[in-house]
């Protein structure tokens, strides 16, 4: 029997007038009578009424009954104050198994200033249930109920702290440290509390308050980021970090035993990118790919920098094992890992679709040997043919598109970097058959859910960033 029937068949039972007019007490009968509705609200009167005895039913937990108050004040459109008595932290711990206080009585009133609404509970310790009580159980009111206020089309506004269930706050609890979006949130709260909107300015300060609890001043929770990095290290796997001379946070690597593993067994070829825009800092996310015996693409680590420079993605391919087995590299024309593989002697390969890509921004002025020309790259970069015939077409295109500057340089550079980006030279080191950076453009799609999650990483921290992508890697 939900709260609004039991208050409902409650009315009807004894009750006693707080005045000792007859004519009062004959008159709330009449007005309870003809005036409640099937949800057991009662319209406000200007004589407050009490009810004997309350209504029946138990609830096993505190929550219970007080999410039963909350909804009905909601929707009848007042707000609650209520005061709460607690059983010590023995009698708790004894009696309910909680480590934390629990509630033994107290009473639920309506805000407004002198309202006659008192609601009371109390807690029976014999068979741990939850009863309303009798004492000055009364359910009117002194003023015009706000109900136009809170209902809108159907929904309940809640706007309030007071106006959360128990439940409710939980659901926000639980999701607040996944860095969750305003909109992402309210849609998720509204799948579950399907009959209730909630604001903005609630929603942040409740999510705001959450957090705080849960981590104290620190927001940043980079004590949870170091707890977790340690305890990664300490299961096989590789964490890193670095300070600058202001003892800021430089860089950070990560890479769990699993990774640690795929890199031990398939380290002989690397894919590498970066991306930017999954974090509050600003900082530069680095991601490794291998690719294992079944040709499915697997995380082999990842890193956090300043920005995607030399020093920093030597830094962290050496902290992960990336180039213990001198393995082949793949990125795009990036010149930190350019650099760090002549660096380190690694053979480095460039990604055919970003370099073709660049070859769209050479064809002004080309006219009818626009397509000619886009085929013909294409051609070079893709086709698995003999090194002399790749040599002839290259010969051949470079006078075929003397004519014009912008297509010429970019021929000349294509040969200067045949052995890098066209298959015919790069196919001769293994790369398990990659000719693009595809596998590692997946990956970071999958890291920002597909584009769904851009707005809402912009916010993440260091700990959720690595939260995500160890989830996905698991």
């Amino acid at each position: 029997m939900v709260f609004g029937e039991i208050i409902s068949a409650a009315s009807r039972l004894v009750y006693r007038h707080a005045s000792p007019q007859t004519e009062a007490v004959a008159g709330a009968r009449a007005r309870v009578d003809s005036d409640a509705d099937n949800s057991g609200i009662v319209p406000p009167s200007s004589d407050p009424v009490f009810w004997k005895p309350a209504p029946l039913g138990t609830f096993a937990k505190y929550d219970d009954i007080d999410e039963k108050m909350q909804q009905y004040a909601s929707s009848a459109g007042f707000k609650l104050r209520k005061s709460n008595h607690f059983l010590t932290e023995d009698e708790s711990r004894t009696v309910f198994g909680s480590e934390r206080r629990v509630e033994r009585r107290g009473y639920w009133q309506c805000t407004e200033k002198d309202c006659p609404f008192h609601v009371a509970y109390t807690c029976f310790k014999k068979d741990r249930l939850y009863r309303f009580k009798d004492e000055k159980f009364c359910l009117d009111h002194n003023h015009e109920l706000n109900t136009s206020l809170l209902q809108h089309d159907g929904y309940t506004l809640v706007n309030s702290e007071r106006d959360l269930t128990p439940k409710e706050v939980t659901a926000i609890e639980d999701v607040a440290p996944a860095g969750m979006g305003m909109q992402k949130l309210k849609d998720y709260l509204e799948r579950h509390f399907p009959d209730r909107k909630f604001t903005s300015t609630l929603l942040h300060r409740v999510k705001k308050k959450a957090l705080k609890h849960r981590y104290g001043d620190d927001q940043h929770q980079l004590n949870q980021l170091m707890v977790d990095g340690f305890k990664m290290k300490e299961d096989g796997g590789a964490f890193d970090f670095k300070l600058d001379d202001s003892a800021r946070l430089k860089s950070v690597h990560w890479q769990s035993a699993t990774m640690k593993q795929y890199v031990e067994t398939y380290g002989y070829f690397v894919i590498a990118d970066g991306t930017h825009g999954t974090n509050i800092y600003g900082l530069q996310l680095l991601v490794y790919f291998v690719v294992d015996c079944f040709g499915k693409t697997c995380f082999a680590g990842y890193s956090a920098t300043r920005s995607e420079n030399t020093d920093d993605v030597d830094d962290g391919m050496e902290e992960l094992g990336l180039k213990k087995k001198k393995p082949s590299l793949m990125s795009d024309e990036g010149p930190a890992f350019i650099a760090m593989a002549i660096k380190n002697g690694l053979v480095h390969k460039l990604c055919g679709h970003h370099y073709t890509k660049n070859g769209i921004k050479c064809v002004a002025g080309l006219a009818d040997l626009y397509r000619p020309f886009l085929n013909d790259i294409n051609a070079a970069v893709y086709d698995d043919v003999p090194n002399k015939k790749l040599d002839d077409m290259l010969d051949k295109a470079a006078k075929k598109y003397g004519g014009h500057p912008k297509a010429f340089e970019y021929i000349t550079k294509l040969r200067n970097d045949k052995e890098k980006v066209c298959y015919s030279y790069a196919g001769n080191t293994f790369s398990a058959g990659a000719k693009t950076s595809q596998r590692a453009e997946s990956g970071m799609s999958k890291i920002k859910g597909g584009g769904t999650l851009k707005k809402d990483m912009k916010k993440f921290n260091l700990h959720h960033l690595d939260a995500r992508i160890r989830s996905l890697a698991a």
